[in-house]
């Protein structure tokens, strides 16, 4: 997607000046029903392209592919052949020679008016990597799905407003630690510093993964709450949500909890791990706990068993990361609220068990960071 702009920054991304041509990827996976929203949301920018807006399509078996080729044939259609995950897409996208930067965009998430002319606001402005959008339900735009937010030392994302009211949200800060990555502005060589995305998290966790890869080489990220993007999700507590988060459960337990340790295992300083080993071991036990909770044990062991095999690429992974980070764990991560799912959070005892974590967590991080500072 062509924006005329001038280039601002240092970091990862370096100075310059000039025109900056924007692309759009859009990452689908059996999303024939909110494709049209979702482009059409596009084609009101499409005056200024000088990029190209792509769909990247993981394996869809609904014919959403083909709806596109037809139905909006300015848009460009990639198919990957199978389901690889929204890492190989995202990848499969930056890897595409083009513009300086690059709209990723999940194919069930559409941009809000003048959500782009906020991001490129904040990037003349604020000179980052990656930006962030606020995401909200698009079945009720008052309710924010989630804003960005930080990186646990538990290797966790926990994310501001999430699934709150806006009426009820806190001010998200705008210098987050971590993204989540339904849409992201993203500048293309920065990624590819970084190492793009891990395609063997499938889903669950790449995002944390990549924003602390990115940031521990110098990226900076930002967030954009004036920039709004409609994510097309069951609302918290409906029967469509119940009945989508049983269809996950089993994937959810398999990725969720053994992800934490690819991160870990390649982000964290060595001394920052042995000292933080039993709280990662007994925060696993829980995970391991809710796995079971949701007949997802076996699935669990699974992931575990999968980290396991991989653990000759996560090494490897790590020396790169090692070898060429610029900051250090202490400003990488922190101890925030965690960010629990609603279902999770409506447990008996589970909000008290949250509340100890928290303050446990907290004084844990001071006291580490404490001896990695001397």
């Amino acid at each position: 997607m062509g924006v005329g702009a001038p280039r601002a920054g240092s970091g990862l991304l370096g100075g310059g000046g000039g025109r900056v041509v924007i692309d759009v990827c859009v990452s689908t996976h059996d999303n024939r029903r909110e494709l049209p929203e979702v482009l059409d949301s596009l084609s009101p920018l499409r005056g200024a392209l000088d990029g190209a807006v792509r769909v990247f399509d993981n394996g869809s078996t609904d014919g959403g592919p083909e709806w596109v080729r037809r139905s909006r044939p300015w848009a460009e259609v990639r198919e990957l052949g199978a389901n690889l995950g929204p890492a190989a897409s995202r990848n499969a996208a930056l890897r595409v020679p083009g513009g300086d930067w690059i709209l990723l965009l999940d194919g069930d998430c559409a941009l809000a008016p003048d959500c782009l002319d906020a991001l490129l606001r904040e990037r003349d402005a604020y000179p980052a990597e990656v930006y962030s959008p606020r995401i909200v339900y698009a079945a009720d735009p008052g309710r924010i799905y989630y804003d960005a937010g930080a990186a646990h030392f538990l290797g966790l994302l926990c994310l501001e407003n999430a699934h709150t009211p806006e009426a009820e949200a806190v001010r998200p800060t705008r210098v987050p630690g971590a993204v989540s990555t339904s849409a992201l502005l993203v500048a293309r060589n920065a990624a590819l510093r970084a190492g793009l995305f891990d395609e063997d998290y499938f889903f669950c966790g790449e995002d944390l993964d990549f924003s602390l890869r990115l940031r521990a080489l110098g990226g900076r990220l930002r967030h954009v709450p004036e920039a709004v993007v409609l994510h097309h999700k069951p609302l918290p507590g409906s029967e469509a949500e119940a009945a989508a988060r049983a269809r996950r459960s089993g994937e959810r337990c398999r990725r969720q909890g053994p992800n934490r340790w690819r991160t870990l295992l390649k982000v964290c300083r060595a001394g920052t791990l042995l000292r933080l080993a039993p709280a990662h071991l007994a925060y696993a036990a829980l995970e391991g706990l809710d796995a079971l909770r949701q007949g997802g044990g076996l699935e669990y062991l699974r992931g575990l068993s999968e980290v396991l095999w991989d653990l000759p690429s996560i090494l490897r992974a790590r020396g790169r990361v090692q070898a060429s980070r610029t900051t250090e764990d202490a400003v990488l991560f922190g101890a925030p609220a965690l960010s629990w799912r609603p279902e999770v959070q409506a447990l008996p005892g589970a909000r008290s068990l949250k509340r100890a974590l928290e303050r446990l967590g907290g004084a844990l991080w001071l006291f580490v960071a404490f001896l990695d500072g001397n």
